[in-house]
């Protein structure tokens, strides 16, 4: 099996292990459903929220463009995502044996830090063509980003969004 369907399965029930643990009525997709991995259903409000949990694995990623950050790979697709109950659970896995750090972020986020990244990354003066790969990048504070990042600490174990 390749390393990247391992890390996704491994995140994907991490994710839903912390949501239990945090006592969500989560509702698991069997089947082939393209992005939305699990529903949340909140019975006090009544609302239900769909979860696309996204898996990364290693060291912080280092780059020219974007500095030191956490990033998942998505397609062009999420930019034109609109739904206000979807929600990314982005899961960050260590090195074997550590502990894994879980962020949740609202689908706007996501989709507007993907447009405007994907946008400086063609803009570069290294005549780039376009493709269909985004990152999503959660960046560290103190840093500087030639471009406004969501930052790690405002997003990491975020179970308000969920509320």
């Amino acid at each position: 099996m390749q390393i990247e369907k391992i890390t996704s399965e491994a995140g994907r029930f991490m994710a839903i292990s912390q949501l239990l643990l945090n006592k969500y009525d989560v509702r698991i997709i069997v089947g082939r459903s393209k992005h939305i991995n699990i529903f949340v259903f909140m019975p006090e409000t009544e609302r239900m929220y769909k979860l696309d949990i996204r898996t990364t694995y290693g060291n912080p990623s280092k780059s020219k463009d974007f500095g030191e950050t956490l990033s998942w790979t998505m397609g062009s697709s999420e930019e034109e995502r609109k739904d206000s109950n979807l929600l990314y659970f982005f899961v960050h896995l260590h090195e074997k044996g550590k502990d894994a750090r879980f962020f949740i972020v609202p689908s706007e986020t996501v989709q507007k830090y993907i447009k405007k990244s994907h946008a400086y990354w063609l803009d570069s003066p290294k005549n780039r063509k376009d493709n269909e790969i985004r990152k999503f990048r959660l960046g560290f504070a103190g840093n500087k980003y030639a471009i406004p990042t969501p930052l790690a600490e405002d997003f990491e174990n975020k179970w308000s969004y969920l509320e």
